[in-house]
């Protein structure tokens, strides 16, 4: 191959690449605007936290509690619906680290509320959602395990 046609097609990933970064970060700008959630990142083990309600289907809504579980396969439930001012407590249930972050990585200053400490293998920790919206979070350590929570008046 030819030194034009190797830098022609990476200067076409690279347009690429380009295109969808500002879309993504187009995306969380409409979302941030109407929101503000608060957290309490105080994390605490979970044999001494009562663990909320957890919901057996992905979107179901709850009033005031609800719980997503961290497994070695991800979060569950990854989409989750719940009530503005609903507590939300995170449970580790996997073998390693979690560190719950807003949806914006590496930064997690899109939507700072959401970002929580490192839990460790059955720790568990709880936000408080004060604002409706689209949410997006998932594990800093292991950014490919992703979640969204939707919050309703």
């Amino acid at each position: 191959m030819d030194k034009k046609a190797t830098i022609g097609i990476i200067a076409a990933i690279c347009i690429i690449l380009l295109g969808a970064w500002a879309y993504m970060m187009a995306q969380p700008a409409v979302e941030r605007a109407a929101q503000t959630p608060a957290v309490d990142s105080n994390k605490t083990t979970a044999e001494t936290s009562a663990p909320a309600e957890e919901s057996s289907q992905p979107t179901a809504e709850t009033s005031s509690a609800a719980t997503i579980t961290y497994t070695d396969n991800g979060f569950t439930p990854n989409t989750l619906t719940v009530k503005k001012n609903s507590v939300i407590t995170v449970t580790n249930k996997s073998s390693k680290n979690v560190m719950f972050s807003s949806a914006d990585h590496p930064t997690h200053q899109e939507q700072p509320e959401l970002n929580m400490n490192t839990l460790n293998p059955g720790e568990s920790g709880t936000i408080t959602i004060t604002k409706a919206g689209i949410w997006g979070y998932h594990d800093h350590i292991d950014e490919t395990m992703t979640g969204t929570i939707t919050v309703t008046e």
